[in-house]
């Protein structure tokens, strides 16, 4: 038998390697389109979840958009000159410059006003990614809007005080019907803001049963209304892919980045945000569980994220909130709804502690303190640690 020329046989071989890497490649772009287009459909879908009319009841019905006052509020409050200068007065701290929130106060109220009338409007369309500017000053509105409602407390006027900051509930809750990915922690660190500074009124002034029924329906509809946490988890997916962009569009540099995905940075980008919406979707049902089990799913998932080393590339594992925030604002929520019930009519409310199974609560005589464990699960009998209010009858 003849044998064949050594030539061949390399031709045959470079044939086949060039028919196995013409075939890998038509795969690999083939995949990476696929995952691609799922991707930008996905992304499609959750903008316009986004920016649908907020569906539920709302407590005002003052025709026009919430978000039209709420904007020029924002704008309004983006002129204030070093506005950081407010942290300190927020905190009150020794060196806050008082005068400096006086004179805020009195060139910029009106931005505290177009909150109030913006909390009574009848409907909350969503402003969109146009909104995204203004939107980086809520802080600077917030605090500028406590301010307001410590003056009006000082002054002996509670119950103005307690309307503004009922309203302030209501504009943390719209910073979630926003439209814009970027936005998506803003409502729970807003209510924590507003809510914690409710409590200063319930605290211990005499108010008229009438206002404390009002306040307890008030608290009671927010707390039917109050923002989900699987929406803040679907912009957190959707700014995923926003992070991801610049991978796709660097250039030679994207190409090296991804040589694990067969130097393609579609498939590298399209296979990120399906292994991402993977970990929310699973991150969302973590919401639901008893806080201990939810950190314990959490913590599961961020070691997976961390094991696969190509999610460098996009986001680290503490992007992935656990949750604390969200359960934080709705155990204030909470413990204020108990406070002002009691308050109201004597009677205690049964509530679910975000934390842990119940609000805690002792009664002495005709005090009332009521208690949240608090993120760290363990009940310091309405210690430091806690999230505690006390109020009388």
């Amino acid at each position: 038998m003849k044998r064949r020329p050594i030539w061949k046989i390399l031709a045959i071989a470079a044939s086949v390697l060039a028919a196995l890497v013409g075939a890998g490649a038509l795969w690999i772009r083939a995949t990476a389109d696929r995952k691609f287009a799922a991707m930008e459909e996905k992304i499609r879908a959750l903008e316009a979840e986004a920016l649908c009319p907020d569906s539920t009841p709302r407590p005002g019905r003052t025709p026009g958009n919430a978000w039209d006052d709420y904007l020029a509020a924002l704008t309004e409050a983006s002129k204030i000159p070093s506005a950081d200068k407010m942290i300190g007065l927020i905190n009150r701290t020794e060196n806050a410059d008082v005068a400096f929130g006086e004179a805020a106060l009195a060139a910029h109220g009106s931005a505290v006003d177009l909150i109030v009338s913006g909390s009574r409007r009848a409907s909350c369309v969503p402003p969109g990614r146009s909104a995204l500017p203004a939107l980086w000053k809520w802080d600077t509105a917030f605090r500028l809007a406590i301010l307001k409602a410590r003056a009006l407390h000082q002054e002996g006027k509670t119950a103005a005080a307690v309307d503004l900051l009922l309203a302030l509930c209501q504009f943390g809750r719209d910073l979630g019907q926003t439209g814009v990915a970027a936005a998506s922690h803003f409502p729970y660190w807003a209510l924590g803001m507003s809510l914690n500074e409710l409590m200063d009124p319930l605290r211990g002034e005499r108010m008229p049963a009438e206002s404390l029924t009002a306040i307890d329906a008030r608290l009671a509809g927010l707390d039917a209304t109050f923002p989900p946490p699987e929406r803040m988890r679907k912009q957190q997916l959707q700014l995923v892919e926003t992070i991801n962009m610049p991978v796709q569009n660097s250039g030679f540099g994207a190409v090296l980045l991804s040589w694990r995905f067969g130097f393609s940075p579609r498939l590298l980008v399209g296979t990120l945000f399906e292994q991402w919406e993977h970990w929310f979707t699973r991150s969302i049902a973590a919401d639901g569980l008893p806080w201990p089990e939810a950190l314990a799913e959490i913590a599961k998932l961020r070691e997976e994220i961390d094991r696969l080393p190509f999610t460098r590339f996009s986001v680290s594992s503490g992007y992935l909130s656990d949750g604390r925030e969200v359960r934080a604002a709705r155990a204030r929520l909470r413990i204020l709804r108990t406070a002002a019930h009691y308050r109201a009519t004597g009677e205690i409310l049964d509530l679910d502690d975000p934390f842990g199974t119940k609000l805690l609560r002792r009664r002495v005589g005709d005090r009332l303190k009521v208690w949240s464990v608090g993120h760290d699960g363990v009940d310091q009998g309405g210690g430091t640690e806690d999230i505690v209010l006390e109020v009388p009858r």
